[in-house]
């Protein structure tokens, strides 16, 4: 039995669609690897993002391994994060509400030119329940119903050195592991008619790598940085199980009819696409920063056990953002010391809504803004920091029937540094 086509009903909705519940994110998360996770860490989140040439020496940034040669403490944080979501489509309402612990990270020089790092976050996150309720002649009520779960994770090992006292050059490598989950079910609310469930899990097991560069040149009292980010593409090693069966439904009780297919450990690869990343920013030390960011990830050469999807398409975002300290060494006015952040993000998104649509001939990309907001928060008789960030945004749009997604993140992270190797001094 073939499976109903939920691509078309996700992004075209009839007016029978009913969402009985999402429980993390949104029904977008059904399509490639889910959601994708930009950054993970506090700092950077409350910065839009901003990472490719943010270079500090006290905070963690992942995204580009150069960066790590600049740290001049160790740094331990772990984050988390809530996130509140707002689903529309015409009439129809729904508010979803997910926390988790999302990122460790710690990163230390080992040298005066060397530092290295390790993480753990998330890369992507699939979650969504839909129902679709139409009627067919000579059969009367059809339910289909939509569930996934799960994601892919990173555990990251990075490497950086500084060469010519300006510039570093870094590398990740990235442990990829995570199981996605997903149950595609028709149930007939005609009696006689056998109700049909397919269960599909993916599980995905590889490496990948990430190269980074950084320069950073004074000028006066001013840094001048630069930042370049490439991710080569890599087939990752992925094993899918498929189960199918029909079955009946008599009142709240269920009963298995027959199984239809049964494939275990079926091999194949999941194709994650080249990334590359620039960046520039200017600041004053312990004062201000503002930079830009530009990446893109070709996402129209993702395929999955083989299989290409015509509604990928690649993905680009540009960031502007940064943060500033009233004053930095004030000891009467606490909140002189803090470090507001600010940032805005605007991402194309890397699904073509209307390659759904044979009618149109145009493309239209799932669009994503956001406005973030945070503050990094000393530790009082510490060099330590306690974070906070937060994150409105709006993806996609209600016109044409589609789905508007509105969100509003709360990102917290507490960081804790202190200089390791170096020998104490006795009296």
């Amino acid at each position: 039995m073939k499976i109903f086509n939920i691509k078309y009903y996700i992004l075209f909705l009839y007016p029978a669609l009913i969402f009985a519940q999402v429980n993390t994110y949104s029904p977008y998360s059904f399509f490639g690897i889910g959601n994708l996770e930009s950054t993970s860490f506090s700092q950077q989140s409350s910065m839009g993002g901003l990472s490719n040439s943010f270079f500090e020496n006290n905070q963690l940034n992942f995204s580009n391994p150069s960066s790590y040669s600049f740290l001049e403490l160790t740094s331990v944080e772990l984050s988390g994060y809530m996130n509140f979501s707002n689903l529309r489509q015409n009439n129809l309402n729904q508010d979803n509400i997910n926390t988790n612990i999302s990122a460790l990270g710690l990163g230390f020089p080992i040298s005066n030119k060397t530092s290295m790092a390790f993480g753990l976050q998330p890369y992507s996150h699939v979650g969504y329940y839909i129902q679709d309720q139409s009627l067919e002649n000579s059969i009367g009520i059809v339910n289909y119903n939509y569930a996934g779960s799960g994601g892919i994770n990173s555990a990251t090992f990075g490497l950086s050195h500084i060469f010519f006292d300006r510039i570093s050059i870094g590398a990740n490598l990235n442990y990829h592991f995570g199981t996605i989950n997903q149950i595609n079910e028709i149930e007939f609310d005609t009696v006689g008619f056998l109700n049909y469930r397919e269960r599909i899990s993916t599980i995905v097991r590889d490496l990948s790598f990430d190269f980074g560069l950084g320069y950073k040149q004074k000028v006066q009292d001013y840094n001048i940085q630069l930042g370049f980010i490439f991710s080569p593409s890599v087939n990752m090693n992925s094993k899918r199980t498929i189960f199918s069966n029909t079955y009946t439904l008599s009142g709240t009780y269920e009963y298995f009819g027959d199984t239809i297919s049964d494939y275990l450990a079926q091999s194949g690869s999941l194709k994650k696409p080249n990334f590359i990343g620039l960046g520039i920013s200017l600041n004053k030390n312990n004062k201000w920063h503002l930079g830009i960011d530009y990446n893109y990830t070709k996402w129209a050469d993702y395929t999955f056990f083989g299989q290409k999807y015509s509604y990928m398409d690649n993905l680009s975002n540009i960031i502007i953002g940064g943060y500033w300290i009233p004053k930095y060494s004030d000891i009467h006015n606490y909140w002189n010391t803090v470090q507001y952040r600010f940032g805005l993000r605007y991402s194309n998104g890397y699904l073509d809504l209307n390659s759904f649509d044979s009618n149109s001939s145009s493309s239209l990309l799932l669009n994503d803004y956001s406005l973030s907001l945070g503050l990094g928060l000393p530790i009082p008789k510490n060099l330590s920091e306690a974070n906070i960030g937060f994150q409105y945004g709006i993806r996609g749009t209600t016109n044409n029937n589609l789905i508007q997604e509105r969100y509003f993140k709360i990102i917290f992270s507490i960081t804790f540094n202190d200089k390791w190797f170096n020998k104490r001094k006795i009296d």
